[in-house]
């Protein structure tokens, strides 16, 4: 890819590279010259012109071959020959170089294997660096060579390499909560699998962290994820604050819980909460709070009617439970209703509850007087209230709900 286009400013421009970029040039500018050349009067014969320079390639081109005398000479020249062509992942690079350095290459390259089984297939170069966040300075993936590179020693490389085969399943699970085996905390894969739908990355170093310290048991973790759920929830699903500054915070986390700076849940907490938006701020945004991604929409009705009834579990499976739309997706029979208002209010969350998939069909567009009888047959509290609380729908009816809802949320996501 280097030799394509200009070489980035940014990078130091290395003799071998603009010797490439040279040649390069070269070879094309005459290659076109050649198929410009007026003798070749048709395509056939332009075409046979490219055969020829197929078979040169083909034939007449050699592969060369090198052997180090030296192991060390061999991670040498693998490193100094890529930067001759196309750029390897850093996790390619950092297993180099961890081999390079390690005291027992061959405990190293088993330890490298297990790592890449246990993420199954995961990308090992983001793995490193969420790793790596957990117990030094958060770092972009651009820097994670250089710094690691120039930081490890034959010890500390053999350490790495063990720590990475040793938390990789931890990460996995983690990010797949669906097919978890390395918790055992109901809890804890619950929290985790909340943190996939609202699609948080960000908080991996303050897990591992934990891991790493080795003074925290399940429950901890899974406390500290119920705050982190919260603030995930409430900065960014709500507030659409940016992660940019979320990734800084808790990296930061993690690195004070690694350094025993923070030995206990409660010191955790507290740091993470510095930062949450307050009260005001999350009731303001959550009463006009809108989308039109499901997974979130069921996260949200679903918490709000644990908590109005915690004897009742949802069933999970989206084909039974699905989002029903109380003003619904066709607003023809609501002439009360402007195309303009049902267009702004439809996905609103206070016009917004679950049904069971066979009732959700057959409410369909139905007015509002039809649907009320469905509603109070439902097993959903949260459905049920629509029909308790209700005479009639229209805008008002939907702000009005929307802000009850709020008042749960508060409780729900302090």
């Amino acid at each position: 890819h280097i030799l394509l286009g200009e070489p980035s400013q940014e990078k130091e421009r290395k003799t071998s590279q603009e010797n490439m970029r040279y040649a390069y040039r070269s070879f094309t500018q005459n290659f076109e010259a050649v198929l410009a050349d007026s003798a070749l009067k048709t395509d056939e014969d332009r075409f046979k012109r490219l055969l020829d320079y197929q078979d040169a390639f083909l034939q007449r081109f050699r592969v060369m071959y090198m052997e180090a005398t030296k192991l060390e000479e061999a991670f040498v020249i693998f490193e100094t020959l890529n930067a001759r062509g196309k750029e390897l992942e850093t996790a390619d690079l950092l297993k180099n170089f961890i081999f390079s350095k390690a005291v027992d290459l061959a405990a190293a390259q088993k330890h490298w294997n297990r790592m890449l089984t246990e993420l199954d297939n995961m990308d090992s170069t983001r793995y490193i660096r969420y790793f790596w966040n957990a117990c030094n300075p958060a770092m972009r993936e651009k820097e994670l060579y250089r710094t690691i590179s120039k930081s490890l020693t034959p010890r500390t490389a053999q350490e790495l390499s063990e720590n990475l085969a040793h938390l990789a399943a931890c990460y996995h699970d983690m990010a797949n909560p669906e097919s978890n085996n390395y918790f055992t905390s109901k809890a804890l894969v619950t929290h985790l699998t909340a943190l996939k739908t609202l699609k948080a990355r960000t908080f991996y170093p303050v897990v591992l962290a934990m891991e790493l310290a080795g003074r925290f048991t399940e429950d901890d973790i899974a406390a500290v994820l119920n705050v982190i759920e919260s603030y995930t929830f409430r900065n960014a699903t709500i507030c659409g604050l940016t992660a940019n500054k979320t990734e800084k915070m808790l990296s930061r986390v993690a690195l004070q819980i690694y350094n025993a700076e923070f030995t206990n849940v409660a010191d955790i907490a507290a740091e993470i909460r510095k930062t949450m938006v307050k009260d005001d701020a999350f009731a303001d945004a959550f009463e006009r709070w809108s989308s039109k991604t499901k997974d979130i929409i069921r996260y949200i009705l679903r918490k709000i009617n644990a908590y109005l009834d915690p004897d009742l579990e949802i069933n999970l499976d989206n084909s039974e439970v699905h989002i029903e739309h109380i003003m619904p997706e066709n607003g023809d029979l609501w002439k009360h209703i402007s195309p303009e208002e049902h267009d702004e209010y439809l996905w609103r969350l206070g016009n917004l509850t679950l049904m069971s998939g066979r009732k959700n069909r057959k409410a369909s567009n139905m007015v509002f007087e039809s649907k009320t009888p469905m509603y109070l047959d439902s097993k959903i509290q949260l459905t049920i209230n629509v029909a308790k609380n209700y005479t009639d729908w229209d805008i008002q009816s939907i702000e009005a709900r929307q802000k009850a809802m709020c008042e749960c949320a508060l409780k729900i996501w302090r």
